[in-house]
């Protein structure tokens, strides 16, 4: 049998950053970003602050819907929230294609980190509808 060696697993080897759908006790559902703190410091530079205000953008056009864009901005509605192990969470609400039942934690690959925009592609069930408007 030939031999290998196996590489040591690292956080390297995955973004660190996941999607859900979560659901909450009186049924409502909303999607919650998770950004561990080695990929906070990897893509931002430093730990994320709790409070620290995102933009999250989406795209409905058929090449572009797998692709979710984020970035940092004071006074954007979407905040960190304090998660385990030094993760931040933005909650936000669901968009339209997503179901509205509960999605468990799915990995987003960061296709590109530039000038301060993180983007992230999505897995297929949290992909916007394709908008059908000609």
């Amino acid at each position: 049998m030939p031999e290998f060696h196996p590489k040591p697993h690292s956080a390297g080897t995955a973004s660190g950053i996941k999607i859900a759908l979560r659901k909450t006790s009186v049924g409502a559902v909303y999607a919650s970003l998770t950004i561990n703190a080695e990929a906070q410091t990897a893509l931002f530079g430093r730990p994320v602050a709790k409070g620290t205000g995102f933009v999250v953008t989406l795209n409905s056009d058929a090449g572009k819907r797998h692709i979710l864009g984020l970035f940092q901005k004071d006074g954007a509605e979407i905040t960190a929230r304090s998660s385990m192990r030094g993760a931040i969470a933005l909650n936000m609400s669901t968009w339209r294609g997503c179901t509205d039942q509960s999605q468990k934690a799915t990995p987003c690959p960061v296709i590109r980190n530039e000038k301060g925009v993180v983007m992230l592609r999505l897995p297929k069930w949290a992909q916007p509808e394709i908008d059908s408007r000609g």
